[in-house]
């Protein structure tokens, strides 16, 4: 049309050119207006999803007649779960994201390993971590020694070796609370102790490592027994051997400590009920 004018003079070039430059700046601003609207109606439509969550009730609900839980364990068990995503879709096409997943996760459990100094605590102690950490979960061991090293603690008094072990109590608590095992060798021959521990710690296990301290002091299988120091359990502190020890295991000296620690093993299974 512009071209038929242009031929019969009725339009110039010129007057073709601008006519062009109007059109232009009236189609691009309208262009953005409809990209801006649709921007705009997706962002009502998103408003409207917020508000309908901010309606919904946040309290929970109760039936007026609950079932009281009866749990007594903290055990979880995943057996077999399988799940994916676009259920609505053909099974060829869904994204399988778990296959036939099975894991157990078992409650922390704190197994305590009392006897005399010298009585092969800490060895066995080590020896069976990893059958602990097979068979429960993940698991951490802790020698009373070590937390003397690490706090400096030098005092051996009745009344410090004792507030210090309700200490290390808490401490097997607080990592135990969290679904960790914790194996912890400590002399601890207090009742009030061992009474403290079963009733502050749950699914708490006590093993005694029964040893002769006239054996230990003769053999002098630690620092103590070969020279003198002051509050030395068994002798001028009177050990109070646990009375209803979960464990029983009786360390002679003429069983290697990879046997003892096999037989303890083997104990501790019996006592949970796992096969070995």
């Amino acid at each position: 049309m512009s071209y038929n004018d242009i031929y019969a003079g009725e339009m110039s070039i010129g007057d073709f050119v601008v006519f062009n430059t109007y059109i232009l700046q009236i189609y691009v601003p309208l262009g953005f207006l409809g990209t801006f609207w649709r921007f705009i109606r997706q962002a009502w439509t998103d408003i409207e999803l917020v508000l309908d969550i901010l309606d919904q009730d946040q309290g929970i609900k109760e039936v007026e007649d609950p079932i009281k839980a009866n749990i007594h364990s903290g055990e979880i068990e995943f057996k077999n779960v399988s799940f994916s995503y676009d259920e609505k879709l053909p099974k060829e096409e869904q994204r399988q994201i778990l296959y036939n997943l099975s894991f157990k996760v078992p409650a922390g459990k704190s197994v305590a390993l009392v006897g005399s100094t010298g009585s092969g605590k800490s060895t066995i102690g080590n020896k069976i971590a990893k059958d602990i950490n097979k068979n429960f979960g993940k698991t951490v061991i802790i020698h009373g020694d070590d937390i003397r090293n690490i706090y400096n603690f030098k005092n051996y008094s009745p009344k410090d070796r004792l507030e210090l072990g309700k200490s290390n109590s808490n401490l097997c608590k607080l990592i135990s609370n969290q679904g960790i095992n914790v194996i912890f060798t400590t002399v601890g021959l207090f009742h009030k102790l061992h009474a403290y521990n079963k009733l502050n710690i749950k699914k708490y296990i006590e093993i005694y490592i029964k040893s002769s301290i006239k054996n230990l002091i003769k053999n002098k299988k630690k620092f103590f027994y070969k020279k003198k120091t002051k509050f030395v359990w068994g002798i001028d502190i009177k050990p109070e051997f646990p009375q209803k020890p979960t464990i029983i295991l009786k360390n002679n000296f003429k069983i290697s400590t990879k046997k003892l620690s096999e037989t303890l093993v083997k104990k501790i299974n019996k006592k949970l009920n796992i096969a070995t």
